[in-house]
């Protein structure tokens, strides 16, 4: 590609462009987005609550 821009030679330059790219650059891959309905805080039980505090701290009950 380079040496067909130095010969001036813009449309081999741009399809060799034009097919290297995808190889070169990054790609956009697929992704997954889970919604879950929960409840409004004042419709939680106290156990449900300490549940959702402690999974949005990225802990777990055992």
């Amino acid at each position: 590609m380079n040496k067909s821009l130095e010969e001036e030679n813009y449309d081999l330059a741009l399809n060799v462009a034009y097919k290297v790219a995808p190889y070169l650059h990054a790609k956009l891959t697929e992704s997954k987005l889970e919604v879950m309905n929960i409840k409004q805080p004042e419709e939680m039980s106290d156990e449900e609550l300490q549940i959702f505090i402690g999974a949005s701290k990225g802990y777990s009950p055992s």
